[in-house]
């Protein structure tokens, strides 16, 4: 009977330790995800606000040189005009969110890109991924996003789509493709790099490994010497 119940206190220990090591290995990749997840939110946000404010404005125009050319893509008749001398172009929302976003993988090494499953410039196509995760938005509008961890190693990175909802002063170039307001257009995906963070994941994954195995052994022994001294008591 002793023997029967220490295999059965053998055991419930080896669950509650197991238990406790699966929720710890949870608990250490949500905190992980969670923080990444907040950086690419954040360039999200950034991006939307400044591309209201530009909408809003009726686009701004900025002077031709300096790496900002005509958009051969926007078909407004007040797209060029000449001021004081100098030849402008107007830079509207897309064209602004591009420029930012080059900056802020120079910056920063978090890329966006503007994308649609219908873009006006061809280099706004989608990749695979990309495709994938705009297709659930459009087929899910109660879905505010779509993200994914894709492992690479050293060069692993984190995806962030949300969507880009039409909104009034999108029809002044966008009208034309047949949206309406309301409408999801496209999106903006974010890819932020994450392996250091996942490098650190797994450090601590394993430390709390050896430490759940550890207490584990720990807890069999001490089961194991009163099992012995009570069998032997027996004899």
């Amino acid at each position: 009977m002793t023997r029967r119940y220490f295999w059965i206190a053998a055991g419930v220990w080896t669950i509650a330790v197991a238990a406790s090591l699966a929720w710890n290995l949870i608990e250490v990749r949500a905190r992980t995800v969670d923080g990444v997840l907040i950086q690419a939110r954040t360039a999200y946000e950034k991006d939307v606000i400044y591309r209201r404010w530009n909408s809003e404005s009726g686009g701004i125009w900025a002077a031709v040189g300096y790496g900002i050319k005509p958009n051969p893509y926007l078909e407004l008749e007040d797209r060029d005009i000449n001021a004081g001398g100098l030849d402008l172009t107007m830079i509207n929302p897309a064209y602004m969110t591009r420029l930012v976003h080059e900056i802020q993988n120079a910056a920063f090494g978090v890329k966006g890109h503007i994308t649609s499953l219908n873009p006006l410039r061809p280099e706004n196509a989608p990749d695979s991924w990309e495709a994938e995760a705009l297709k659930k938005l459009e087929s899910a509008p109660q879905l505010s996003e779509v993200y994914a961890v894709e492992d690479r190693g050293r060069d692993s990175v984190f995806r962030l789509m949300k969507p880009l909802v039409v909104e009034k002063g999108c029809l002044k170039c966008h009208e034309k493709q047949g949206y309406k307001v309301g409408d999801i257009r496209g999106g903006i995906s974010s890819t932020v790099p994450v392996g250091l963070q996942l490098s650190r994941m797994n450090s601590l994954n394993l430390e709390l490994s050896v430490g759940h195995g550890f207490l584990w052994v720990l807890g069999l022994v001490g089961l194991f010497v009163p099992y012995r001294r009570l069998g032997s008591s027996n004899l």
